[in-house]
Protein backbone atom coordinates (compact mmCIF):
# COMPACT_ATOMS: atom_id res chain seq x y z
CA UNK A 1 0.00 0.00 0.00
CA UNK A 2 1.17 3.55 -1.02
CA UNK A 3 1.03 5.59 2.37
CA UNK A 4 1.24 8.94 2.19
CA UNK A 5 3.22 10.98 5.37
CA UNK A 6 2.04 14.46 6.22
CA UNK A 7 2.34 15.43 9.67
CA UNK A 8 -0.95 15.89 11.36
CA UNK A 9 -2.48 15.52 15.19
CA UNK A 10 -4.45 12.73 17.22
CA UNK A 11 -8.19 13.33 15.82
CA UNK A 12 -11.41 11.04 14.96
CA UNK A 13 -11.86 9.08 12.93
CA UNK A 14 -13.17 7.31 9.08
CA UNK A 15 -13.84 3.82 7.83
CA UNK A 16 -14.30 4.82 4.15
CA UNK A 17 -16.01 5.80 1.45
CA UNK A 18 -19.24 7.29 0.26
CA UNK A 19 -21.03 4.03 0.27
CA UNK A 20 -21.94 4.74 3.79
CA UNK A 21 -25.00 5.52 5.51
CA UNK A 22 -23.39 9.41 6.62
CA UNK A 23 -24.27 7.69 10.24
CA UNK A 24 -21.78 6.01 10.04
CA UNK A 25 -17.88 8.10 10.75
CA UNK A 26 -15.93 8.39 7.91
CA UNK A 27 -12.13 9.91 8.92
CA UNK A 28 -9.50 7.74 10.81
CA UNK A 29 -7.20 10.15 12.82
CA UNK A 30 -3.46 9.82 11.45
CA UNK A 31 -1.35 10.84 14.70
CA UNK A 32 2.12 10.23 12.17
CA UNK A 33 0.56 11.09 8.87
CA UNK A 34 -0.24 7.62 7.39
CA UNK A 35 -3.54 7.87 5.33
CA UNK A 36 -4.29 5.15 2.40
CA UNK A 37 -3.26 5.47 -1.06
CA UNK A 38 -5.93 8.55 -2.40
CA UNK A 39 -6.09 10.13 0.83
CA UNK A 40 -4.08 12.53 3.22
CA UNK A 41 -3.62 13.77 6.43
CA UNK A 42 -5.41 17.05 6.91
CA UNK A 43 -5.28 19.06 10.22
CA UNK A 44 -5.13 14.79 12.02
CA UNK A 45 -7.78 13.04 9.61
CA UNK A 46 -7.46 11.23 6.45
CA UNK A 47 -9.50 12.94 4.02
CA UNK A 48 -9.58 12.87 0.23
CA UNK A 49 -10.69 15.45 -2.54
CA UNK A 50 -13.78 14.90 -4.56
CA UNK A 51 -16.11 16.92 -6.51
CA UNK A 52 -18.46 17.16 -3.86
CA UNK A 53 -16.45 18.58 -1.50
CA UNK A 54 -12.72 19.19 -3.20
CA UNK A 55 -12.28 22.78 -1.94
CA UNK A 56 -13.35 21.62 1.94
CA UNK A 57 -11.25 20.92 4.92
CA UNK A 58 -12.57 18.54 7.66
CA UNK A 59 -13.53 21.74 10.03
CA UNK A 60 -15.62 23.62 6.73
CA UNK A 61 -17.68 20.92 5.31
CA UNK A 62 -21.51 21.31 6.03
CA UNK A 63 -22.36 20.84 9.50
CA UNK A 64 -18.79 20.03 10.74
CA UNK A 65 -19.09 16.87 8.74
CA UNK A 66 -15.99 15.50 6.54
CA UNK A 67 -14.78 15.42 3.02
CA UNK A 68 -14.62 11.81 2.48
CA UNK A 69 -14.71 9.63 -0.58
CA UNK A 70 -15.99 12.60 -2.80
CA UNK A 71 -18.68 13.19 -0.07
CA UNK A 72 -19.16 15.08 3.17
CA UNK A 73 -20.38 12.57 5.54
CA UNK A 74 -20.35 12.56 9.26
CA UNK A 75 -17.47 12.05 11.44
CA UNK A 76 -19.28 11.48 15.08
CA UNK A 77 -21.86 9.98 16.24
CA UNK A 78 -22.99 6.37 18.34
CA UNK A 79 -22.06 4.57 15.75
CA UNK A 80 -18.81 5.34 15.74
CA UNK A 81 -15.92 2.40 16.13
CA UNK A 82 -15.25 1.82 19.92
CA UNK A 83 -11.71 0.23 18.58
CA UNK A 84 -10.24 0.47 15.34
CA UNK A 85 -6.32 -1.07 15.59
CA UNK A 86 -4.45 -1.63 12.07
CA UNK A 87 -1.19 -2.50 10.64
CA UNK A 88 -0.32 1.38 10.28
CA UNK A 89 -0.35 2.05 14.31
CA UNK A 90 1.94 -0.45 15.51
CA UNK A 91 4.27 1.72 18.03
CA UNK A 92 7.13 2.12 17.86
CA UNK A 93 6.67 3.16 14.54
CA UNK A 94 9.70 2.06 11.65
CA UNK A 95 11.06 -0.12 14.36
CA UNK A 96 13.34 -2.87 13.18
CA UNK A 97 12.15 -6.65 12.53
CA UNK A 98 11.49 -8.68 16.03
CA UNK A 99 11.06 -5.05 18.09
CA UNK A 100 9.21 -6.12 20.78
CA UNK A 101 5.46 -4.16 20.64
CA UNK A 102 5.08 -1.43 23.10
CA UNK A 103 1.56 -0.08 21.78
CA UNK A 104 -0.99 -0.99 19.59
CA UNK A 105 -2.41 2.94 18.91
CA UNK A 106 -6.48 2.60 18.67
CA UNK A 107 -7.31 5.41 15.84
CA UNK A 108 -10.95 5.49 17.02
CA UNK A 109 -10.33 8.14 19.57
CA UNK A 110 -11.51 6.46 21.89
CA UNK A 111 -7.89 5.74 23.34
CA UNK A 112 -8.52 1.65 23.18
CA UNK A 113 -4.70 1.43 22.80
CA UNK A 114 -3.85 -1.94 23.15
CA UNK A 115 -1.19 -2.84 25.83
CA UNK A 116 0.84 -6.44 25.65
CA UNK A 117 0.00 -8.59 28.77
CA UNK A 118 2.31 -11.55 29.39
CA UNK A 119 4.62 -12.26 26.83
CA UNK A 120 5.20 -9.32 24.65
CA UNK A 121 4.35 -9.48 20.76
CA UNK A 122 6.67 -8.54 18.41
CA UNK A 123 6.39 -6.15 15.19
CA UNK A 124 8.17 -7.50 11.79
CA UNK A 125 6.99 -8.02 8.02
CA UNK A 126 4.35 -10.39 7.47
CA UNK A 127 5.40 -13.83 5.91
CA UNK A 128 3.45 -13.23 2.92
CA UNK A 129 4.44 -9.88 2.37
CA UNK A 130 6.75 -6.98 3.40
CA UNK A 131 3.88 -5.33 5.42
CA UNK A 132 4.84 -4.92 9.22
CA UNK A 133 2.32 -6.96 11.17
CA UNK A 134 2.15 -8.12 15.19
CA UNK A 135 3.76 -11.95 14.89
CA UNK A 136 2.94 -14.47 18.15
CA UNK A 137 5.18 -16.81 17.70
CA UNK A 138 4.82 -18.51 20.97
CA UNK A 139 0.96 -19.05 21.52
CA UNK A 140 1.14 -16.90 25.10
CA UNK A 141 1.48 -13.64 23.85
CA UNK A 142 -1.58 -11.20 24.49
CA UNK A 143 -2.71 -7.00 24.10
CA UNK A 144 -5.11 -5.78 26.53
CA UNK A 145 -7.03 -2.86 24.94
CA UNK A 146 -7.15 0.70 27.56
CA UNK A 147 -11.10 0.69 28.81
CA UNK A 148 -11.70 4.03 30.90
CA UNK A 149 -14.25 4.04 33.30
CA UNK A 150 -16.99 5.55 31.14
CA UNK A 151 -15.92 3.17 28.32
CA UNK A 152 -18.95 1.63 26.45
CA UNK A 153 -16.03 -1.20 26.06
CA UNK A 154 -16.58 -2.44 29.14
CA UNK A 155 -20.43 -3.01 28.35
CA UNK A 156 -20.26 -5.31 25.52
CA UNK A 157 -23.07 -8.24 25.48
CA UNK A 158 -26.36 -6.04 25.70
CA UNK A 159 -26.12 -4.45 22.02
CA UNK A 160 -25.77 -5.08 18.47
CA UNK A 161 -21.89 -5.99 18.11
CA UNK A 162 -19.51 -6.21 15.23
CA UNK A 163 -16.23 -7.25 15.89
CA UNK A 164 -13.52 -8.06 13.11
CA UNK A 165 -9.94 -9.26 13.73
CA UNK A 166 -7.46 -9.51 10.46
CA UNK A 167 -5.22 -12.59 11.75
CA UNK A 168 -3.08 -15.42 9.68
CA UNK A 169 -2.24 -19.07 11.56
CA UNK A 170 1.01 -20.47 11.93
CA UNK A 171 3.05 -23.25 9.70
CA UNK A 172 5.65 -24.09 12.44
CA UNK A 173 2.80 -25.23 14.64
CA UNK A 174 0.66 -27.90 15.36
CA UNK A 175 -2.41 -26.52 17.07
CA UNK A 176 -5.92 -26.94 17.44
CA UNK A 177 -7.29 -24.15 19.16
CA UNK A 178 -6.59 -20.06 17.92
CA UNK A 179 -8.25 -17.51 20.12
CA UNK A 180 -8.51 -14.25 18.34
CA UNK A 181 -10.84 -11.89 20.31
CA UNK A 182 -12.41 -12.49 23.58
CA UNK A 183 -14.43 -9.75 26.16
CA UNK A 184 -14.79 -12.77 28.85
CA UNK A 185 -15.69 -12.43 32.78
CA UNK A 186 -18.06 -12.22 35.96
CA UNK A 187 -20.54 -9.87 35.58
CA UNK A 188 -21.06 -9.69 39.24
CA UNK A 189 -18.95 -11.37 42.30
CA UNK A 190 -20.19 -14.39 43.81
CA UNK A 191 -23.95 -14.18 41.46
CA UNK A 192 -23.25 -17.59 40.76
CA UNK A 193 -23.92 -16.89 36.76
CA UNK A 194 -20.63 -18.17 35.75
CA UNK A 195 -18.83 -16.35 32.91
CA UNK A 196 -20.56 -14.00 30.47
CA UNK A 197 -18.75 -12.31 27.02
CA UNK A 198 -17.94 -13.29 23.56
CA UNK A 199 -14.98 -14.66 22.27
CA UNK A 200 -14.13 -15.25 18.81
CA UNK A 201 -11.98 -18.06 17.75
CA UNK A 202 -10.47 -20.89 15.29
CA UNK A 203 -10.99 -24.36 16.00
CA UNK A 204 -7.99 -25.87 14.10
CA UNK A 205 -7.13 -24.72 10.56
CA UNK A 206 -10.88 -25.97 9.23
CA UNK A 207 -12.99 -24.92 11.72
CA UNK A 208 -13.95 -21.43 13.39
CA UNK A 209 -16.58 -20.55 15.84
CA UNK A 210 -18.50 -17.43 17.41
CA UNK A 211 -19.20 -17.91 21.19
CA UNK A 212 -21.86 -15.67 23.15
CA UNK A 213 -22.31 -16.11 26.55
CA UNK A 214 -25.13 -14.68 28.88
CA UNK A 215 -27.40 -17.03 31.09
CA UNK A 216 -27.18 -19.71 28.30
CA UNK A 217 -24.19 -20.33 25.23
CA UNK A 218 -25.03 -19.49 21.85
CA UNK A 219 -22.32 -20.63 19.00
CA UNK A 220 -21.89 -20.02 15.50
CA UNK A 221 -19.70 -22.83 14.47
CA UNK A 222 -18.79 -24.33 10.90
CA UNK A 223 -15.79 -26.31 9.48
CA UNK A 224 -14.16 -27.49 6.77
CA UNK A 225 -13.12 -23.91 5.75
CA UNK A 226 -9.56 -25.31 4.68
CA UNK A 227 -8.11 -21.51 6.37
CA UNK A 228 -4.44 -22.76 5.57
CA UNK A 229 -1.30 -21.21 7.49
CA UNK A 230 0.26 -17.82 7.01
CA UNK A 231 -2.00 -16.25 4.81
CA UNK A 232 -4.24 -13.69 6.23
CA UNK A 233 -8.25 -13.88 6.96
CA UNK A 234 -10.73 -11.53 8.18
CA UNK A 235 -12.94 -13.18 11.16
CA UNK A 236 -15.83 -11.28 12.40
CA UNK A 237 -18.36 -11.76 15.05
CA UNK A 238 -21.83 -10.29 14.56
CA UNK A 239 -24.77 -9.72 16.97
CA UNK A 240 -27.77 -8.95 15.58
CA UNK A 241 -30.48 -7.64 18.02
CA UNK A 242 -33.21 -7.18 15.30
CA UNK A 243 -32.83 -10.39 13.67
CA UNK A 244 -32.03 -12.55 17.10
CA UNK A 245 -28.84 -13.70 15.46
CA UNK A 246 -25.22 -14.43 16.03
CA UNK A 247 -23.27 -14.58 12.90
CA UNK A 248 -19.80 -16.05 12.23
CA UNK A 249 -18.02 -13.91 9.14
CA UNK A 250 -14.93 -15.09 7.30
CA UNK A 251 -13.45 -12.44 4.14
CA UNK A 252 -16.83 -10.53 4.33
CA UNK A 253 -19.08 -13.68 3.97
CA UNK A 254 -21.61 -15.37 6.46
CA UNK A 255 -20.73 -18.96 7.25
CA UNK A 256 -22.74 -20.00 10.61
CA UNK A 257 -25.13 -18.21 11.95
CA UNK A 258 -27.78 -19.11 14.83
CA UNK A 259 -30.59 -17.67 16.60
CA UNK A 260 -30.03 -15.99 19.90
CA UNK A 261 -32.64 -13.80 21.78
CA UNK A 262 -33.00 -10.32 21.49
CA UNK A 263 -32.88 -9.42 25.14
CA UNK A 264 -29.72 -11.80 26.22
CA UNK A 265 -27.53 -10.21 27.72
CA UNK A 266 -23.30 -10.90 27.96
CA UNK A 267 -22.38 -7.69 29.61
CA UNK A 268 -19.85 -8.58 32.20
CA UNK A 269 -17.56 -6.70 34.88
CA UNK A 270 -14.48 -4.31 33.75
CA UNK A 271 -12.95 -6.88 32.08
CA UNK A 272 -10.99 -6.07 29.13
CA UNK A 273 -11.24 -6.64 25.45
CA UNK A 274 -7.96 -8.91 24.45
CA UNK A 275 -6.04 -10.34 21.46
CA UNK A 276 -4.45 -13.56 21.93
CA UNK A 277 -3.23 -16.27 24.74
CA UNK A 278 -5.35 -14.39 27.54
CA UNK A 279 -7.12 -15.73 30.22
CA UNK A 280 -9.86 -18.16 28.75
CA UNK A 281 -8.51 -17.44 25.34
CA UNK A 282 -5.67 -19.47 26.09
CA UNK A 283 -3.26 -19.41 22.94
CA UNK A 284 -2.75 -18.03 19.56
CA UNK A 285 0.39 -18.62 17.16
CA UNK A 286 0.55 -16.34 14.20
CA UNK A 287 0.51 -12.85 12.62
CA UNK A 288 -2.07 -10.07 13.35
CA UNK A 289 -3.12 -7.07 11.41
CA UNK A 290 -6.04 -5.64 12.70
CA UNK A 291 -9.02 -5.12 14.95
CA UNK A 292 -12.23 -3.36 15.25
CA UNK A 293 -15.44 -3.17 16.98
CA UNK A 294 -18.51 -1.58 16.49
CA UNK A 295 -21.40 -1.35 18.98
CA UNK A 296 -23.81 -0.26 16.84
CA UNK A 297 -27.29 -1.65 14.73
CA UNK A 298 -25.13 -1.58 11.28
CA UNK A 299 -27.27 -3.09 8.49
CA UNK A 300 -26.07 -6.07 6.32
CA UNK A 301 -25.33 -3.56 3.52
CA UNK A 302 -22.78 -1.48 5.82
CA UNK A 303 -21.46 -4.74 7.67
CA UNK A 304 -20.35 -5.52 3.91
CA UNK A 305 -19.06 -2.16 3.27
CA UNK A 306 -17.03 -2.12 6.49
CA UNK A 307 -15.23 -5.52 6.13
CA UNK A 308 -14.91 -4.73 1.96
CA UNK A 309 -12.95 -1.22 2.87
CA UNK A 310 -10.91 -3.06 5.58
CA UNK A 311 -10.10 -5.87 2.92
CA UNK A 312 -9.26 -4.00 0.17
CA UNK A 313 -6.90 -2.25 2.64
CA UNK A 314 -5.45 -5.73 3.10
CA UNK A 315 -5.13 -6.39 -0.23
CA UNK A 316 -3.71 -3.08 -0.93
CA UNK A 317 -0.34 -3.95 1.79
CA UNK A 318 -0.37 -7.26 -0.01
CA UNK A 319 -1.81 -9.19 3.08
CA UNK A 320 -4.66 -10.69 1.34
CA UNK A 321 -6.01 -11.50 -2.52
CA UNK A 322 -7.71 -9.01 -4.32
CA UNK A 323 -9.78 -12.13 -4.86
CA UNK A 324 -10.99 -11.81 -1.18
CA UNK A 325 -12.41 -8.29 -1.05
CA UNK A 326 -16.54 -9.59 -1.74
CA UNK A 327 -18.78 -7.19 -3.87
CA UNK A 328 -21.53 -5.53 -1.81
CA UNK A 329 -25.05 -5.95 -3.20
Amino acid sequence: MIWRRVLGSVAFLTLASACFDPKIPTCLSCPTGECPSGQQCVQGRCTARGETCASETPETCADGRCCIGDACLDASGSAAPLLWLDWTSLRPSDAPSGTPLELWFDRSGFEHHAAPFGNTPVIGPSTESPTRVLRMPAGNEALLAAQPLDSRLRQLGSRDILVLVAASLSCNVTQDDYCFAVKWGEPYANSGLGLRGFQLRAISRDEATAVFRGDTTWSARTSGLGLGCEQFHLFGLRRVLGASRLELRLDGRVVAETDIPADADGSTAPTPYSLGGFGPCETFQGEMAASVVVDAALTDQQTCELERFLLTQLSDAGLVASGAVPECP
